[in-house]
């Protein structure tokens, strides 16, 4: 199990490209089609010659997988909004009193989300705090409302599962 005495970072590269595609739940081709074509520059080239990923790379990862799928954003668009979501990744995870990774936010608590829509060829951003504020807007245009900390907290929790698991079998 891992514990407060192990230390993890969320930008310490720690997870090979099959661990990474089923946290994220990004095919690996998908992966490894926008590394190639250098649409995204995440992992670390290990001297072995494996890329590793950090939390932070799988946060970007599901965003970028979820807006090229869910909504088919183009990767290249995609990629950009992903990097604004893996800033707000680092900003808000940390190590909780048992010493697991976790996201600092609450259920109930101010949430952050990133509202994303088209202008012409031109993604734009706009980020908004609050639990209640999609009630008092009007949008006269489609936009892709991205749940920032939901996001964060699926992707890290399911990466601690992933280390949780890898280190069970090695006991």
């Amino acid at each position: 199990m891992i514990t407060g005495d192990t230390p993890i970072h969320i930008d310490e590269p720690l997870f090979v490209l099959s661990e990474a595609s089923e946290i994220t739940r990004v095919p690996v081709k998908s992966i490894n089609n926008w590394t190639q074509r250098e649409v995204i520059s995440i992992g670390t080239m290990q001297r072995t010659g494996r890329r590793l990923y950090s939390i932070l790379d799988l946060c970007q990862l599901r965003v970028m997988g979820d807006l090229s799928s869910v909504v088919n954003v183009i990767p290249g668009h995609a990629a950009a909004i992903a990097e604004y979501v893996r800033k707000r990744g680092f900003e808000r995870t940390e190590r909780d009193e048992d010493g697991k990774l976790r996201w600092t936010g609450t259920k109930h608590g101010t949430r952050n989300f990133f509202l994303v829509w088209n202008e012409g060829d031109t993604p734009k951003i706009k980020h908004e705090v609050g639990t209640e504020w999609l009630k008092n807007f009007f949008w006269p245009h489609p936009v892709v409302v991205i749940p920032v900390d939901d996001v964060i907290s699926s992707v890290t929790k399911a990466a601690m599962a992933a280390l949780e698991r890898d280190s069970e079998g090695s006991e």
